[in-house]
C-alpha cells in the first residue's frame, strides 16, 4: 500500500509541470486561432487539458491524506469559522453557474482536528455539491451543534444519488452513469478519507422529496457557544 501511495504521489507531481506548460500553451494558442472549427477544437483541448490538471491535483490531495492515516488531533477548529472561508471562496464559481450557495445556520463550534485536513475534506463536498446541482440551484449550509456532537449539513438541488450506488460513489474514480458533469470521481473518496481519519461520520442521503442531496458530516464537538 505504501509503495502505491508512493508512486500516485510521484506520478501526480511529475504531471503538474508538463500540465501547466500545455495550459500555457493553449492560452497562447487562442490568441492566434480564429476560424471557427479551429477554436472549437481547441477549446475541446482546453477542456482536456483542464480535467487533467483537476484529476492531477486530486490524486496528489489523495495520496497526501492516505499517506497521514495516523496524525495525531491536537488543534481546535471552529467549524462555523472555516465553513464561512469556503462558502466565501466557492461563491464566484456558484454565481458563475447560477447557483445560490449560502449558510442556514452557523452556530459556534468548535472541533478536534487539523483546520487544513478538513478545509480539504469540506471543499470537495461543496464542490461535488455546485457540480451536481443545476443552474438556478440552491445549495444550503448549516453547522449545529447537537448535544456533544457537532453536525455540519451540505443540501443541495441535483439530481441525488440512488439507494443503491450511495456506497460507490466513495470509491476512486467512480462516477454515476447518465450523468453530463465533469469529473474525475476523487472528491468523495478524498473526504471520506480525511472523515475516516478523524472519526468524523460522513452520510449521504436523497432529500424526501428527491430534489437533491444531503451532506453530513458529525463531528465530535469541544466547545459550543452562542450561534454566529
Amino acid at each position: 500500500m505504501y509503495k502505491q501511495r508512493a508512486f500516485l504521489s510521484d506520478a501526480a507531481h511529475e504531471l503538474r509541470t508538463p500540465l501547466a506548460a500545455v495550459s500555457l500553451q493553449v492560452g497562447n494558442l487562442k490568441a492566434r486561432v480564429t476560424d471557427p472549427e479551429g477554436s472549437e477544437r481547441l477549446a475541446d483541448l482546453e477542456r482536456g487539458v483542464r480535467r487533467a490538471v483537476i484529476v492531477t491535483d486530486q490524486l496528489l490531495r489523495l495520496a497526501r491524506q492516505e499517506a497521514e492515516q495516523h496524525r495525531p488531533r491536537e488543534d481546535s477548529v471552529a467549524l462555523s469559522a472555516l465553513m464561512l472561508e469556503i462558502t466565501a471562496a466557492f461563491s464566484p464559481l456558484a454565481e458563475a453557474r447560477g447557483i445560490d450557495l449560502g449558510f442556514v445556520r452557523a452556530d459556534a463550534v468548535e472541533v478536534s482536528g487539523y483546520a487544513t485536513d478538513f478545509r480539504v475534506m469540506i471543499e470537495c463536498l461543496i464542490d461535488n455539491a455546485i457540480k451536481y446541482s443545476m443552474p438556478g440551484g440552491e445549495i444550503d449550509v448549516a453547522v449545529c451543534s447537537s448535544g456533544e456532537t457537532a453536525l455540519l449539513t451540505i443540501t443541495d438541488t441535483g439530481p441525488g444519488i440512488p439507494d443503491d450506488l450511495k456506497a460507490r460513489v466513495f470509491d476512486r474514480f467512480y462516477r454515476v452513469v447518465d450523468t453530463e458533469v465533469e469529473g474525475s470521481g476523487l472528491g468523495l473518496s478524498i473526504a471520506r478519507t480525511v472523515a475516516d481519519r478523524y472519526g468524523v461520520h460522513l452520510e449521504i442521503s436523497n432529500r424526501q422529496d428527491r430534489s437533491g442531496l444531503i451532506v453530513t458530516l458529525t463531528f465530535a464537538s469541544v466547545f459550543t457557544s452562542a450561534t454566529v
